[in-house]
């Protein structure tokens, strides 16, 4: 089952030999959440957020995110010489998958976690028939958000930008970025999830995982960049995930010390977990039904003009 995505590269798995420490920690933090698989993987970002939708470039947060994930792997190609740059990469959706961005700007994710778009409401997603019952979930319903809760911020080449205040939300609370004087964003959160791709039964079968990468706004998806090389928090989650073999899990990060920045846009300088990482089951019988219950809906996204081969 293949598509051709606007804005994904693949690399391939075996390159980092550079010995220096942080490359090295760098290659470590990427590995224990699931973004190296022993045959690569697919890192995008499918750009149908409603302010680049279209665009040639995808959204600036997201971005950053994209290169803090897949950098190592993209300047070892760059001196390799085995870059290519191409208008449409094929991506297919029993590949290992890396995916950045919320649902807002993710198409994919969307599938995964089972959002559609509102019918008589703009730039909104309702969580329809979620294929599994995780731990959190992204609020990005705009009938759930306050008209005045608008959190702003600086996006890069953008200036400033005012969006609804999604927030966050598990079985017993809710977690809502702070805003400061004027609706400016004093926190924001990072979700990262980690699932078996139950999207297709190959998928399944060759044992390859999903992540998604998602903020509640972009300051929280351009975390990942700290995540990344925070050695203190990447063995708390190695202490939770470490016992299991390819783990599904979810980790909900904060990010504050946010710097406002007219020009390099805004971004945080803090990032500590909420709580300890849920891992989630790993019955046979649960994956099946969330493939189960994803086929129609994949079956559209394929089918649909804007995703056609």
């Amino acid at each position: 089952m293949t598509r051709h995505a606007v804005k994904d590269f693949k690399v391939t798995a075996g390159w980092l030999k550079d010995t220096r420490a942080d490359r090295k920690n760098v290659a470590e933090a990427k590995r224990l959440l699931g973004f190296q698989q022993r045959d690569g993987s697919v890192y995008r970002n499918d750009n149908v957020h409603p302010l680049y939708n279209g665009a040639a470039s995808i959204h600036p947060d997201n971005r950053r995110a994209l290169l803090a994930a897949a950098g190592d792997d993209y300047l070892e190609a760059v001196r390799q010489g085995s870059l290519e740059i191409l208008p449409r990469v094929e991506a297919r959706l029993d590949d290992s998958l890396v995916l950045v961005g919320s649902p807002t700007s993710e198409g994919i994710s969307r599938l995964i976690f089972g959002y559609t778009e509102a019918m008589d409401v703009e730039d909104s997603l309702i969580l329809d028939t979620p294929p599994l019952d995780l731990p959190f979930r992204l609020i990005l319903d705009r009938s759930q958000i306050p008209e005045r809760a608008l959190a702003r911020r600086f996006v890069e080449d953008r200036g400033a930008t005012a969006r609804p205040n999604w927030r966050i939300e598990s079985e017993s609370r809710a977690f809502i970025p702070e805003l400061g004087e004027d609706g400016w964003l004093r926190t924001d959160y990072l979700l990262v999830t980690r699932l078996r791709n139950f999207l297709t039964a190959d998928g399944f079968a060759q044992g390859h995982s999903l992540v998604s990468v998602a903020g509640t706004h972009g300051v929280g998806t351009r975390a990942l960049s700290l995540l990344l090389r925070d050695r203190a928090l990447l063995k708390e989650i190695a202490a939770v995930t470490g016992r299991h073999e390819n783990p599904s899990f979810q980790a909900l990060f904060r990010i504050s010390d946010i710097k406002h920045d007219p020009k390099a846009g805004s971004r945080g300088r803090r990032i500590e977990l909420v709580q300890k990482p849920v891992v989630i089951g790993d019955s046979p019988q649960q994956w099946q039904e969330a493939g189960r219950q994803a086929s129609h809906t994949v079956q559209r996204w394929l089918a649909s003009d804007t995703n056609a081969d």
